[in-house]
């Protein structure tokens, strides 16, 4: 006896896959509208640019100490992100240069060092409160302000010129320069199908550099520290 097909079976299966199919299409959706409004924001606020501040400089140590920050941005893009299920990252690559002498002037500063450092942030549903992830090491915040100014910011970024040739700071000119990169809707892996319609918006500040004299602004830098403009000057603290 050769058994039919179940008609009430075919139907169930037929409305599950419709069900499915019409909420991926509104999580796509959301996830353009999220894209779109992001860059609404900035047109609207101008872009987003970074601060660089020289806190640390010495010629008996082999490293430079400094502050990186994002500024001029509305953080709701990433509020909103993470109140919605998904992650936003930030990363502060700092670059640090020394100027070539004689005729190899030509070829441009040469780059001693480049060090980059990054955070990672969720919303805990259960415990109601932002998490920052750096280098294995968490930090929980249950306050929207306290997140949000650790989140755009590095104190104190320890970077070494460890195995560029040189044992400690030169006594010398150096040009450093810092960058800013932001992804507002990082796209966790249970959503990676998506990475075939969307890829992960990547906010890049422009480079923030300035010279600095280890001998001249020795003071200055280990006083209050030295603010890098974003045209290449700089003002002590």
């Amino acid at each position: 006896m050769r058994l039919k097909p179940s008609h009430s079976f075919s139907r169930s299966v037929s409305k599950r896959s419709r069900s499915q199919g019409i909420h991926a299409r509104r999580l796509v959706w959301f996830l353009l509208i999220a894209s779109f409004a992001t860059l609404h924001l900035h047109a609207e606020r101008g872009e987003p640019r970074a601060l660089l501040t020289v806190r640390s400089s010495s010629a008996l140590q082999a490293h430079l100490l400094l502050d990186i920050a994002l500024t001029r941005y509305d953080p709701l893009p990433v509020l909103n992100a993470l109140h919605d299920g998904l992650r936003s990252e930030i990363e502060f690559i700092a670059r640090v240069y020394r100027p070539r002498r004689g005729i190899f002037r030509i070829l441009g500063d040469r780059l001693l060092v480049e060090h980059g450092f990054r955070y990672e942030a969720y919303w805990d549903i259960f415990e109601r409160r932002y998490v920052l992830m750096s280098d294995g090491a968490v930090e929980r915040f249950a306050d929207r302000d306290d997140f949000l100014d650790a989140f755009f910011s590095v104190s104190r970024l320890r970077v070494s010129i460890n195995g560029t040739g040189y044992d400690r700071v030169p006594e010398d000119e150096l040009t450093v320069a810092a960058q800013v990169r932001l992804t507002p809707m990082k796209l966790v892996p249970a959503l990676g199908i998506l990475s075939f319609v969307l890829r992960d918006e990547v906010i890049a500040t422009e480079w923030v550099r300035c010279e600095i004299d280890t001998v001249k602004d020795l003071s200055a830098i280990n006083g209050g520290g030295v603010l890098c403009e974003i045209d290449g000057r700089h003002t002590p603290h």
